[in-house]
């Protein structure tokens, strides 16, 4: 999932522009398998997010666990992780929220 400014969303929408990553706020990566994941895709994810420049948020989400994906994910300029996502799990979801709700209101200031 991408957050763009208003402008290039609507271009993209409308017309299928390729955004340019100066207008990207946020990037999440959503990742929902049956099988094992591998810390391959959090390391792709993190080279993706390396070339976008500086983001308001970003994250990894994913309804599995993963040992070495989950350290992998520990050091401070990693994206926020999200393990165990579902609707089953409201716990997990209302902590998936309150990441995405608390970042918008920085980025926005508002309170």
């Amino acid at each position: 999932m991408s957050v763009f400014d208003s402008r290039t969303a609507d271009a993209v929408r409308r017309a299928g522009a390729i955004p340019n990553v100066r207008h990207l706020y946020g990037a999440l990566e959503c990742k929902f398998y049956e099988s094992s994941l591998g810390t391959a895709l959090g390391r792709a994810f993190v080279g993706l997010l390396d070339d976008c420049g500086t983001l308001r948020v970003s994250g990894f989400v994913t309804n599995g666990r993963n040992t070495g994906l989950a350290r992998y994910f520990t050091q401070k300029s990693r994206p926020q992780p999200f393990f165990d996502l579902s609707p089953l799990r409201p716990p997990v979801v209302a902590r998936f929220v309150g990441y995405i709700e608390q970042a918008l209101r920085q980025w926005l200031a508002v309170t």
